[in-house]
């Protein structure tokens, strides 16, 4: 009676293990923007209100009606997308999602006695160890580390919660003989397929409840006919789902024998990734091909989880995480590209149920294997907890790592967002040079699959940016230019938009932002503008000409230093035509005696905008920092040098007059 009046609190801990751990993993992504295909579904929640997006898909490939709802009524309550409050329902569902894993490990696996598992009933020992192993497993499931944090993954996450509730309603539905746990079961079935289309697997999903029930007699009658009844729902899908126009999807088709095995390959690695954590070592190390490791680990895999089965006398409950898992990942492999695969592991979020009760299974049967109070019992339980750890720990590192990459873009966007106001009040469109699209580990920890993070996809236009964040949109443009990119330590990125069209950026008012790489951080650096000219009265500060004496005119036009957080900001204003290559600045600062104390060399722009490309006419704001606390006693040089030679450009002033040393004094 004492351990049945205990139950109820322990449930509540348990909830708030789940909800606690979900939050240690996951909640830096509270802070995080909107990324990814956010940018394609916003515009149209926008577009629809809650009646529409239940009767229209627009230019989208797929119909998640529920998704967009959820979506659209957040909007309406704020006045605006909130990315804490989209976030943290993601959050919340997978704490949800976790609960739900092990609440059914609980009913599915009830003990009576010491280890035999039978069917659920009230006389059954609750298995707290199975619970809580369970929901972690699940919760900590590495590949999750995609869905969880990003707002367009909500179909995954909420597709698997109904499936859970149709599943967990069902069975309550088979223990206590109501008829209202099986409505609601019905019910939560039909809402499946409205979150994501792995909904319509739903029925499978309850008829491989009674399949694997040990001791249910009359097994297939009874699957059979659960099958015909929870088909009902589907029923009313369809015909809605064939009335709509639909944009046809590039990415779904009946795959060839080789793309269903390379697809088969990546979810097999996912099933057995306790093992497969050591493929990238495979892989990179021993240059062992990516598939060919996965076959080897996961064959190990498979050969240790079965002979822990059977030589632990399993009952056939042990046989639902297996097809479970297998149900899941079967619509991904036969109509899935493998390019979309590999870059997807949020395809694994509802398999990766089946897989937390896999490995929970395996663990539990044999650290339980033995007799009691035996040197064998206390040894098998001691490895059980060691290899339990060795995982879970593995597995937050994994995600960890990843949450860091997250972060680092999501901050970056931040920057984006706040300079793009900036230059747009201004009356200026912003440039941003270099922003990685997608960060990836140097190190795979995996041999298959790409375990990166991207955050801005090519096909979405850069105005979206502020868009979808401010509700204006921004004059943005992303370009790349790749002689300037920096070779990272600690992660892989690729640049975010074209190579830069001069012609076109100089013909518009604009401020350039330059990226700069550490290692675990991103800064948007105001590098200059163009078409940036002040109109305090002033002096022409001086004339370059070019060293093999053909025609050209860079004129430095104004200069002024503007003081920083432990730097100073030199700031020059350029015209050039005809400009020689290699032709590009310098900076220096020197003391009373003409020693030099600090310099910033380099083309404009923070080296995105070499002079020679320079449309004639073009005004620019070249900025560069120096760091340096103080200019006391110190005098700031600019001019121009050949990179090549190290010769300065000729430097004169209106009067035709001369610089010392072709330098020419911007302060004091």
């Amino acid at each position: 009676m004492i351990y049945r009046a205990r139950q109820p609190l322990y449930w509540v801990l348990f909830a708030a293990f789940c909800g606690l751990l979900t939050y240690v993993l996951f909640g830096a992504s509270l802070s995080l923007p909107f990324f990814f295909d956010d940018f394609v579904h916003y515009p149209f929640v926008e577009a629809n209100n809650v009646a529409r997006i239940w009767l229209t898909t627009d230019e989208l490939a797929y119909y998640r009606p529920l998704n967009f709802t959820l979506w659209r009524l957040t909007y309406d309550l704020f006045q605006r997308h909130n990315p804490f409050v989209d976030h943290g329902i993601n959050l919340f569902l997978h704490a949800v999602n976790g609960f739900l894993v092990g609440w059914l490990a609980a009913r599915l696996w009830a003990l009576r006695g010491d280890r035999f598992p039978v069917v659920a009933s009230d006389a059954g020992q609750t298995d707290w160890q199975r619970i809580f192993l369970s929901a972690a497993l699940f919760l900590i499931f590495p590949f999750s580390y995609q869905a969880v944090p990003w707002v367009g993954s909500l179909s995954h996450i909420l597709v698997t919660t109904l499936i859970l509730l149709t599943v967990l309603c069902y069975v309550q539905m088979r223990r206590t003989r109501l008829r209202p746990w099986g409505a609601a079961s019905l019910f939560f079935a039909l809402l499946a397929p409205f979150a994501h289309e792995i909904g319509l697997l739903v029925m499978p999903f309850v008829v491989l409840v009674d399949l694997t029930t040990p001791g249910l007699s009359q097994r297939w009658r009874q699957a059979a006919r659960t099958g015909i009844i929870w088909t009902l729902p589907l029923l009313v899908y369809i015909p809605i789902w064939l009335s709509l126009p639909r944009l046809e999807s590039g990415g779904l088709f009946s795959n060839s024998l080789e793309g269903m095995l390379q697809n088969a390959t990546y979810f097999v690695q996912g099933i057995f990734y306790p093992f497969n954590t050591l493929g990238g070592w495979l892989h990179y190390t021993r240059q062992i091909n990516d598939m060919t490791a996965v076959f080897l680990l996961s064959g190990l895999g498979l050969l240790v989880a079965i002979l822990i089965q059977l030589t632990q006398r399993a009952t056939l409950r042990s046989l639902l995480p297996w097809l479970w898992a297998i149900l899941a990942s079967l619509p991904a492999i036969l109509f899935l590209v493998f390019d979309y695969v590999i870059n997807g592991p949020r395809l694994l979020m509802v398999a990766s149920a089946g897989v937390a009760w896999l490995w929970a299974d395996v663990i539990l049967l044999f650290s339980r294997g033995g007799k009691r109070g035996t040197v064998e019992r206390f040894l098998r339980a001691g490895t059980a907890l060691l290899a339990t750890m060795l995982l879970l720990g593995q597995n937050i590192n994994f995600i960890n790592e990843r949450m860091t990459m997250h972060e680092i873009l999501g901050d970056g966007f931040k920057q984006i967002i706040a300079a793009a106001e900036e230059a747009n009040e201004a009356g200026q469109e912003a440039i941003v040079v270099n922003f990685p699209s997608w960060l990836a580990p140097r190190e795979h920890a995996f041999a298959l699959g790409h375990e990166g993070v991207l955050f801005w996809p090519d096909y979405v236009p850069p105005e979206l940016l502020m868009a979808v964040h401010t509700g204006e949109l921004s004059d943005l443009n992303f370009v790349k230019v790749d002689g300037i990119r920096p070779d990272l330590e600690t992660y892989y990125y690729g640049l975010t938009g074209p190579n830069p069209d001069w012609v076109t950026l100089s013909a518009v008012p604009s401020q350039v932002f330059s990226t700069e790489y550490g290692a675990d951080s991103l800064q948007l650096v105001r590098t200059g503008s163009l078409g940036e000219y002040r109109t305090e009265d002033h002096d022409l500060l001086a004339v370059f000409s070019r060293l093999d004496g053909s025609e050209s005119s860079i004129e430095l036009l104004d200069a002024w230093l503007v003081p920083a957080d432990g730097a100073i900001d030199v700031n020059t204003v350029w015209q050039a035509e005809n400009a020689s290559p290699h032709t590009t600045l310098f900076v220096h600062l020197v003391d009373g005696a003409g020693n030099l104390i600090a310099q910033a060399d380099g083309d404009p722009l923070g080296g995105s905008y070499p002079l020679d490309r320079w449309q004639n006419g073009a005004h620019v704001l070249d900025i560069r920092s120096i760091e340096l606390e103080d200019v006391a006693g110190l005098s700031v040089r600019v001019g121009l040098y050949d990179r090549l030679t190290g010769e300065r450009l000729q430097a004169v002033n209106e009067s035709d007059e001369s610089y010392p040393d072709n330098a020419v004094p911007v302060f004091p």
